[in-house]
């Protein structure tokens, strides 16, 4: 074996397994905050303080933990990865059922980190061939190998009691901390054994799927054994999560695992497979959902708990919790009177059913999406029924990606999301949306798609170039009191140096601190605060002329100065002019002493002192300079009270001059403006959150949420 080699692997492994402990650490350091805000959403208290109890016991074994997973992946590299059955194997009780949820979890996590890194994988197997003399590795041989990472986790936590639901969080963080690290490490050691010259160029092509019937010809001929894919590659709906998937292949997926369900359930409900019923004709299918979704009996027993949505002027509406929790209860009430009106699932076609259960899904998601203003989803919450209707009579809603009412959803949602502010609903988009809504609701699913379409976009339209004006506006007159602040600091500044050095009556002083500010003020401002710019200087030289001459009594001396700089002053500052004859009316008396003379110390007046904010806990000066690295155009959530509803809030400026931050919200009006410390202070303490605004389509993230939740029901045997 080549020694080089051998020091290289070695090196790379105790390197790698620091690198994996790591992502472990950061794991424990940030699941706390995750359990406790899953605390905050979940829905009754024994589920909160699962998730409470699962952080205090993570934060306590947290050490424990990180431990024996070091003591696993270095035990692992010593022994033969054990082997375990495969999901699905052998039979499961109800004792193996949450052994079998959390190999599944597990086996997916694999199988994405080794499709994630195919080619580097395939040249790390090729290139430990080649130092090993020829053996022939397959991806369960070599070390920290993807399975062996995941097992050293699962049996560093195997004795931890938390329920599934604490297990799906942790192995979601795992995922993203820790199996993460395998991207980064797989590539540094094929590139470390390339520049020592081990196979340093490897042709890698991922071979071409075959079709279903060619597959295994293709596999016996063109194949050698060695050079088979590793099992952990060859589930093909593995595969398929590689690419991205469209929507239209997320809607098929959803109908698949739709009747999956469905089968499963009835198979539970009879202890038997479901009986073949005679097919219905989808012309009979649809006229049996039309009937049930126009019954009267729907309107009557299951009316939307919220019909003020549809038609409120008021600029202010509170949703609630427990109002959202009864919009979604009727959302279900009326898809199961629906089915108890069409005589039961037996009578409908499965495309209906599935059109039916999608939308179902769909406005549920809807509601549970945290980005979606509570206003928003119960305006929307009135379209369920038609877009059932909608859904049931046009096969093309749920295959074409392009369809107008899918459309036409995803951009009231996403300008929803955009443009309605909760505090001032009439402010932006939501008359619009309340008038869309209605015109859906009238129009018996048929709406104009095209003109309800415009009729938004010229809306969000006029929006964007209000904010835009706005927050043009605000900044330039940010940036001017900004500038005007300054300007007056430097000209006092400057003002109290001329003085300084001279006994002056206390008039001449008054002068110069309110008259001659006022005017070096506005000639800094004019010069971008240059106090070398000639119009400066010329004030400068005036002003040291005069109070040289009044100093040293020189009458006449100090009249023709007064009569310069007094001059000059009227040029720009003339509703000044009979201040500044007062005052030179006076001066021939002032610079004889007939009158008090005082110190600068003794009468500078004091500045006016800002407003006093309120006193903050020490914060970190490298948190403050954070604050000052963030991006002007970076998005946040501001809640100012546990109570309010967190606010979309945008960076408009920072201000290294003053130390402030200011924010605007989403219609471009000022909302917030504060110190660096206290910015840095409510970053810390989630009062500022930060927040991405998404420019891609909501529906689709919504069909891949409902995937989602169909395949960890189907794996977990629970309802979705």
């Amino acid at each position: 074996m080549n020694q080089k080699a051998a020091t290289i692997l070695s090196s790379w492994r105790a390197q790698t397994i620091e690198r994996l402990c790591d992502g472990l650490n950061l794991l424990l350091d940030n699941v706390g905050e995750t359990l406790v805000d899953f605390a905050a959403k979940s829905e009754n208290v024994d589920l909160q303080t699962s998730f409470f109890d699962a952080q205090h016991l993570l934060t306590m074994r947290g050490d424990m933990l990180l431990a024996r997973f070091r003591d696993e992946l270095e035990k692992f590299e010593q022994e033969a990865t054990p082997k375990k059955p495969a999901p699905g194997d052998e039979t499961l009780s109800l004792l193996e059922r949450e052994e079998y949820e959390r190999s599944v979890a597990l086996e997916t996590i694999t199988n994405n980190c080794a499709l994630r890194n195919q080619q580097n994988y395939h040249a790390l197997k090729q290139r430990l061939s080649a130092i090993y003399g020829g053996r022939k590795f397959q991806l369960d041989d070599l070390p920290l190998n993807p399975k062996r990472v995941a097992h050293a986790f699962e049996n560093s936590i195997d004795r931890l009691e938390v329920p599934s639901r604490v297990l799906l969080v942790l192995f979601t963080l795992f995922d993203r901390y820790v199996m993460g690290e395998l991207d980064t490490a797989v590539s540094e050691i094929n590139q470390r054994l390339a520049e020592a010259g081990v196979l340093p160029t490897i042709r890698y092509t991922i071979p071409k799927r075959s079709e279903p019937g060619q597959r295994a010809n293709a596999a016996s001929k063109d194949r050698e054994p060695e050079d088979a894919p590793d099992s952990i590659l060859q589930d093909e709906q593995s595969v398929s999560r590689s690419v991205a998937p469209t929507a239209e292949q997320t809607m098929n997926d959803i109908s698949r695992l739709l009747s999956l369900q469905r089968r499963r359930r009835s198979y539970q409900e009879l202890g038997e497979a479901p009986a073949n019923y005679p097919p219905i004709s989808p012309q009979e299918s649809q006229r049996r959902v039309n009937e049930a979704i126009d019954s009267p009996q729907l309107a009557a027993q299951a009316p939307n708990p919220a019909p003020q949505m549809l038609v409120t002027r008021d600029n202010k509406v509170v949703v609630d919790k427990e109002l959202l929790l009864k919009v979604r209860e009727t959302l279900k009430k009326q898809r199961a009177l629906i089915h108890s009106l069409m005589g039961g699932s037996r009578n409908v076609g499965e495309r209906e059913q599935n059109a039916i259960d999608i939308v179902g899904m769909l406005f549920e998601a809807i509601l549970d999406d945290e980005t979606i203003p509570p206003q928003l989803k119960t305006l929307l919450s009135h379209l369920h029924t038609p877009y059932l209707k909608i859904a049931v009579n046009d096969p093309a809603f749920l295959n074409d990606e392009q369809h107008p009412a899918r459309l036409l959803l995803d951009r009231m949602l996403q300008l929803g999301i955009r443009w309605v502010d909760p505090e001032r609903l009439r402010t932006g988009i939501y008359p619009t949306l309340q008038y869309c809504v209605r015109k859906i609701i009238d129009s018996k699913g048929a709406p104009d798609y095209q003109y309800l379409s415009d009729e938004i976009e010229r809306k969000a339209s006029q929006l964007e170039q209000a904010k835009k004006v706005s927050e043009k506006r605000i900044l330039e007159s940010e940036k001017g009191q900004t500038m005007l602040q300054r300007a007056r600091q430097s000209a006092e500044s400057a003002t109290q140096t001329l003085l300084r050095q001279h006994k002056l009556p206390t008039e001449v002083r008054i002068f110069f601190h309110t008259l001659f500010n006022d005017y070096l003020s506005l000639l800094l401002l004019r010069n971008q605060l240059d106090p070398q710019a000639p119009d400066c200087r010329q004030a400068l030289d005036a002003a040291i002329q005069l109070i040289e001459r009044i100093a040293q009594q020189d009458v006449p001396g100090a009249v023709a100065a007064g009569e310069r700089l007094n001059q000059l002053i009227v040029q720009l500052l003339p509703h000044y002019e009979d201040k500044i004859a007062s005052f030179q009316q006076r001066l021939p008396k002032l610079a004889r002493g007939e009158s008090a003379l005082l110190t600068e110390m003794e009468t500078a007046p004091e500045l006016e002192p800002e407003e006093p904010e309120e006193e903050l806990p020490e914060v970190d000066d490298a948190a403050v300079a954070r604050v000052l690295e963030i991006p002007v155009g970076s998005w946040f959530l501001l809640q100012t009270s546990p109570s309010e509803q967190p606010v979309p809030v945008k960076l408009l400026w920072s201000n290294p001059h003053t130390r402030h931050v200011l924010f605007v919200d989403q219609h471009g009006l000022k909302r917030a403006r504060m110190s660096l410390e206290q910015a840095a202070l409510d970053l810390e303490n989630g009062t500022l959150r930060p927040t991405r605004v998404r420019a891609d389509g909501i529906f689709v993230r919504l069909l891949t949420s409902i995937k989602n939740k169909l395949e960890t029901s189907l794996s977990t045997g629970t309802d979705a």
